[in-house]
């Protein structure tokens, strides 16, 4: 696993809420830093287009 690049991981077709997510937070200093992680849901509720906050469920966009 760690060899592996993320470019050779398989897809995820079937994604749910609790599902983890890799991150690469460019706003930290150290490369180090940098790798994080957050869960599908988190990441839908921080979603913002155009200042508006975006909802989503399985079947509807819409923003607040």
């Amino acid at each position: 696993m760690p060899d592996d690049s993320v470019s050779g991981f398989d897809e995820c077709t079937d994604v749910v809420a609790d599902d983890i997510l890799y991150v690469t937070d460019i706003s930290e200093a150290l490369a180090a830093d940098r790798s994080k992680k957050i869960t599908f849901g988190a990441l839908l509720g921080r979603i913002v287009v155009n200042n508006d906050v975006v909802v989503c469920n399985r079947d509807t966009i819409v923003t607040l």
